[in-house]
Formats: structure tokens, C-alpha cells, sequence
């Protein structure tokens, strides 16, 4: 099977390991692997680089990752969503 290639960035060191733990969290990233996605654990986003649109991604790592697309996700503390911290949002 052929398509795009997807990334996935991670700050835990498995994937939904808060929601699973370390062991499930494990399997699932096994499987994600046999699937051909890059998964990038114990990394998060440090911050997005953009003109309009995000263009490039800076990790924690202080790695630079330029997505063609993005679909974002966070877990973070109820009431304080990614996009009250970050002006502009259009074109995500």
C-alpha cells in the first residue's frame, strides 16, 4: 500500500500511554512501526515556524520537521486549548 507518510510527534515515550500504559502503549507503537509511521517519542513541539500557514516544525529536540499537512491533537490541562495560546490559527 502507497500514500502519504505520516509522522507522529510524542512527548510520551509510547504512544497513549497515559491512556494505556507502557506495555499496551508499546504494542500500539509496534503496530503504528509495521505501518510505516515514523513515530518521534519523548519529543513534543517546541514551537511552529509560519508565514500564514505552519511551513516548518521545531521539536523539543530542536529538530526541524516540515509537514505537508497537519492534524493536531493535545492533551493538556482542561480549559487551556492549544489555540488560546497561539494567535493564529488559520490554516491548520
Amino acid at each position: 500500500m502507497t500514500g502519504l507518510g505520516v509522522t507522529i510527534l510524542e512527548v510520551a515515550e509510547v504512544p497513549l500511554e497515559r491512556a494505556l500504559g507502557t506495555e499496551m502503549g508499546g504494542f500500539y507503537a509496534d503496530i503504528h512501526r509495521e505501518h510505516g509511521i515514523d513515530l518521534r517519542l519523548g519529543t513534543g513541539v517546541e514551537r511552529f515556524e509560519d508565514g500564514r500557514r505552519v511551513e516548518r516544525v521545531v521539536t523539543s529536540r530542536r529538530r526541524l520537521w516540515t509537514p505537508c499537512s497537519m492534524l493536531m491533537s493535545e492533551n493538556g490541562e482542561a480549559g487551556t486549548p492549544w489555540s488560546s495560546s497561539r494567535p493564529n490559527t488559520d490554516g491548520l
